[in-house]
């Protein structure tokens, strides 16, 4: 069985946050048991893939704690990021600015 017969590459990518052509490298090296050019989080969900038989909601979850976002924040961020684009000049970009990094403060 290939890491492959079980979730796409560009799923992997998506999840990873890592551009098709690492996780294509990571999966070459990890084949030819190069483990020292693979990070341990990709080696860790490699192994789960394919010694655990990890269904793919395994793999998800993993990434997600181990990778960061999920899809949901990813489509926040870019509707917040476009709501600032659309209405710049409307908005004191500063007082935004400002706000958040007060916010990250409150909650630091």
């Amino acid at each position: 069985m290939k890491i492959t017969d079980i979730i796409t590459v560009t799923e992997l990518s998506r999840l990873t946050q890592r551009t098709r052509p690492t996780i294509y490298k990571y999966i070459n090296d990890y084949q030819r048991a190069n483990y020292d050019v693979v990070p341990f989080s990709i080696k860790s969900l490699f192994d789960m893939i394919l010694i655990n038989n990890a269904s793919k909601e395994d793999i998800r979850t993993y990434c997600l704690e181990k990778f960061g976002q999920s899809q949901e924040t990813d489509v926040h961020l870019t509707e917040v990021i476009n709501m600032l684009k659309e209405n710049s000049q409307q908005l004191d970009l500063n007082e935004v600015i400002n706000f958040i990094k007060e916010r990250l403060k409150k909650n630091g």
